[in-house]
């Protein structure tokens, strides 16, 4: 090329051919899609994660448990159940059921005390007021006493373990929920079995406040054949009963008393408490001084030879052996007659009461005889299947558990609850 010729315009070089320069960018409008297509599609992963968490978690906190029922307890129009829960056999659920509602709500427990397959008798779950009351375990295994609301199932408190337990912990004491775990009027006592030699107790505010903690020496050595395990509280101090014939006040403050030995009865009956040995029935009041042969001028009531052979679960009669080795219904402000009944041990009753081989109502202001075989349970009778009250019968194919309340029946058979009026057995929907 001369100097005079005009030069041709030079091709622009790309990017790879300047060093140091910037690529090419993409048209704005292009960028900006690509980047608003990302964040959509990030938010409806993250709603569809959201949507399936709470899906999720709304069945698993509203899922029934399916597990065996263990225990069926009355709660007013409702019940509490015991049972196990889903693949997870080793947890146990505090369930409330309702038998218009189903389940209201369910609390997962890390164990029950005395919960094994074949113990489930021994069992205990009270409802008391707004509260349910359970012999539990916590997380490492070991024996106490947990709260809970009525209500919601809300956690309240727990507390009342033993001092001293053993691997496969301590036997159950009594034969009743109600021996094991006992309630005042300001206290809640708990009373844990014979371990090396001694029995238990502990008082606890209703709050939950440990107030005493004593242990009763045990003599199984003497264990009287006769003697049952047994407590009651009255007079603001807890009677306990223990297999040696032992009967002892415990105070709320710890103080213990001897009161009675050789005993092999005992029952509260309203205000008063009676207890009797191989010799005679004593009688304690308010005071819960005992009345001795030597207080017997002083007294309006002499002791008499006879025995304690049964208690109301209500606290309104006991059935004693008379002198004339009658069958008798004491109450607080009275007394009948079994007529044709032979003393033998009862234990609590309610509606009915068997003795030896014969069922009496016990309701009413003489005790009769009624034609319902099989084994008292609570208010009614049962014979295998069949459930029966006065006027009526029913049966539930596989019957395992059975429960009365006030004005109803809870029944299973491991799977269901199901829950019928009391005097006629009908369906409750």
């Amino acid at each position: 090329m001369t100097e005079h010729e005009t030069p041709e315009p030079a091709e622009p070089e790309t990017p790879e051919q300047v060093p140091g320069a910037a690529p090419k960018r993409a048209p704005r409008g292009r960028t900006s899609t690509r980047r608003s297509g990302r964040v959509a599609a990030c938010g409806l992963m993250l709603g569809v994660l959201v949507l399936a968490v709470s899906a999720l978690s709304a069945w698993y906190f509203t899922r029934e448990p399916d597990g065996p029922i263990l225990l069926v307890v009355p709660a007013g129009e409702d019940a509490i159940l015991l049972r196990r829960g889903y693949e997870q056999r080793g947890y146990v659920h505090l369930v409330r059921w309702s038998p218009t509602r189903g389940m209201v709500w369910s609390e997962a427990l890390f164990g029950i005390e005395f919960a094994r397959e074949d113990d489930v008798e021994h069992l205990t779950v009270r409802v008391e007021g707004e509260r349910i009351f359970v012999r539990a375990r916590e997380a490492r295994g070991h024996a106490e006493l947990h709260v809970f609301a009525l209500e919601d199932g809300a956690f309240q408190w727990r507390g009342g373990e033993p001092s001293a337990e053993p691997p496969e912990g301590r036997a159950p004491f009594g034969d009743a929920p109600e021996a094991r775990l006992v309630f005042g009027e300001d206290h809640v006592w708990v009373v844990h079995g014979v371990h090396e030699g001694q029995v238990e107790v502990v008082a606890l505010t209703r709050e939950g406040e440990q107030v005493a903690r004593v242990a009763l020496p045990v003599d199984d050595g003497q264990a009287i054949e006769a003697s049952v395990e047994d407590a009651y509280a009255n007079g603001g101090v807890l009677w306990v009963l223990t297999r040696d014939g032992q009967l002892r006040t415990v105070s709320s403050s710890g103080r213990v008393d001897a009161r009675l030995r050789g005993a092999e009865g005992l029952c509260r009956v309203g205000r008063y408490v009676f207890a009797s040995n191989a010799e005679e029935l004593h009688r304690f009041g308010g005071d819960y001084a005992i009345v001795s042969p030597a207080e017997a001028e002083r007294s309006a009531f002499r002791p008499i030879p006879a025995r304690v052979l049964g208690c109301n679960r209500d606290h309104t009669a006991a059935i004693l052996e008379t002198p004339g080795h009658e069958v008798a219904l004491q109450r607080e402000d009275g007394g009948a007659v079994f007529r044709g009944a032979t003393p033998a041990r009862v234990g609590r009753f309610g509606a009915f009461a068997k003795i030896g081989a014969l069922v009496f109502a016990t309701e009413g202001e003489e005790p009769r005889v009624v034609d319902l075989p099989g084994e008292v349970v609570g208010d009614v009778v049962v014979d295998g299947a069949l459930v029966q009250v006065d006027v009526a019968k029913r049966s539930l194919p596989d019957l395992l558990g059975v429960a009365t309340g006030a004005d109803r029946v809870f029944v299973h058979d491991g799977e269901d609850v199901h829950a019928w009026t009391l005097d006629r057995l009908e369906d409750i929907e």
